[in-house]
């Protein structure tokens, strides 16, 4: 609120700022064109037309002076320094009749009716003339130093801008106050909550900026209660996914201690490695999938797609040669691209993977790149002849913990929820398509990419 005050305050002191500066340049354009002087000289002529005596025409003048002279007299006693006028008269023989008491023996000079300066005791002066037939008067009016004229104009409109300031801040104090209650009251709706409350907030939104405020804020309520029913869901499904592993491993253990020849001893210890590396393989995917999930992802980098491509084939060779499959890749020597290299590589990886565990046995696997610069788009299939997925379980083959309903090898249903939300951080999507000869399945990665230099 008294941000609201100091504002009102401004915006009031510039306004009376702007309208002085407005009435200084007015006054000065006046001066210009017309002066007070040159009014005064003609409200003189009717009053001294008539007058043939000297005595009578010089009393004229002498009240005219004392009536204007005390009107800056009175202005000279509010604080501003006003000096008196200054009246000669002259008959029509240009004898001097009266002259003001401060100006002594010194003539007042004028040219015709227009005004003209000159000092008088060191002070400049505008002077103008009015001649009549029987006489001719010269005016001296002190002239206003720049500084008193802005005096007298914020001395004018002071009062004026002293008025306005309550009633301007009294009607806007009201409003804001007014405008503010029903953000108290939400305020205070969401202060009396418990922290793991994410219901919609329900205060009075009949404003219009607090509803766009309400709404914004049900928004990522929303947002944040749906990411807490997904985690909550993903550390469930982790934790069920990691049961059997463990008991697995609790029980090849279990054999192992209770073996009494060689080769129990050797069949449970062949069980309780692959126990450990499939408990392993899942430790590693739900780690890469929370990392995905995390709102920071690393900077993109200068990266060549078909290089990485290459070594990670170099790196998948003996589990390909283990089923006596065949890998064949079709890419240009080299495709430089400005990207976020983790994720790429977090795609690549589990699309191969899935490929080689759930293709058949002596099958082929082709994998081709493209990059399109005219498009600046990257496109990598990944195309296999093995069994496929039914058509009824392709919408949801991208899911968490979702296999397939002909596994040709155990897995933990994360390799494809993997590649798709690494795809989603490279601001890109994956689809799926029929493979190769008609038979197995094709995944298609494409994302916009920024060439490398």
């Amino acid at each position: 609120m008294a941000r609201l005050v100091a504002v009102v305050v401004l915006a009031v002191a510039l306004s009376g700022a702007a309208v002085a500066l407005l009435n200084y340049w007015q006054f000065k354009q006046a001066m210009a064109t017309e002066s007070g002087l040159q009014h005064l000289g003609r409200y003189l002529t009717p009053a001294l037309e008539g007058i043939g005596n000297a005595q009578d025409a010089i009393t004229t003048v002498v009240a005219l002076e004392t009536v204007v002279n005390a009107s800056r007299h009175e202005a000279a006693a509010q604080g501003l320094a006003l000096a008196p006028c200054l009246f000669q008269l002259r008959d029509a023989n240009n004898r001097l009749l009266y002259s003001s008491t401060p100006l002594g023996t010194q003539m007042l000079l004028a040219q015709g009716t227009q005004v003209t300066e000159q000092n008088i005791a060191g002070q400049p002066y505008r002077v103008v003339q009015t001649d009549l037939p029987r006489w001719s008067v010269r005016i001296a009016e002190p002239k206003l130093a720049d500084a008193t004229v802005l005096q007298v104009i914020v001395n004018d409109l002071l009062p004026a801008l002293l008025l306005a300031l309550p009633v301007t801040l009294l009607p806007i104090w009201l409003a804001v106050r007014q405008g503010l209650k029903p953000l108290q009251r939400l305020s205070a709706q969401l202060q009396t909550r418990s922290p793991n409350d994410l219901r919609a907030v329900t205060a009075d939104l009949h404003y219009a900026e607090l509803s766009a405020v309400a709404h914004a804020f049900n928004a990522v309520l929303n947002q944040l209660r749906d990411k807490m029913q997904r985690e909550h869901a993903f550390v469930q499904d982790a934790a069920h996914e990691l049961r059997t592993p463990m008991a697995v491993i609790s029980a090849q253990a279990h054999l192992l201690l209770q073996a009494t020849n060689g080769p129990q001893r050797a069949q449970a210890q062949a069980g309780l490695e692959h126990a450990i590396q499939r408990a392993s393989h899942l430790a590693h995917q739900l780690l890469a999938l929370a990392a995905l999930d995390e709102a920071s992802r690393p900077s993109a980098q200068r990266v060549d797609v078909a290089a990485l491509l290459r070594n990670t084939l170099a790196a998948l060779t003996p589990a390909a040669m283990a089923r006596n499959m065949d890998i064949s890749l079709e890419a240009p020597d080299q495709v430089f691209c400005t990207l976020d290299a983790a994720a790429l590589q977090s795609i690549v990886q589990n699309l191969l993977d899935n490929s080689l565990r759930y293709g058949r046995e002596g099958g082929r696997i082709a994998i081709r790149l493209h990059a399109d610069s005219d498009s600046r788009q990257l496109r990598l299939l990944v195309a296999d002849d093995g069994p496929g997925i039914p058509h009824d379980e392709q919408a949801h083959i991208f899911e968490r913990f979702v296999r397939g309903s002909h596994p040709q090898a155990a897995g933990s249903g994360l390799g494809l929820s993997i590649a798709r939300q690494a795809a989603l951080a490279l601001h890109g999507h994956i689809t799926l398509g029929p493979g190769l000869d008609g038979q197995g399945a094709t995944f298609t990665l494409t994302i916009r990419i920024q060439p490398g230099a």
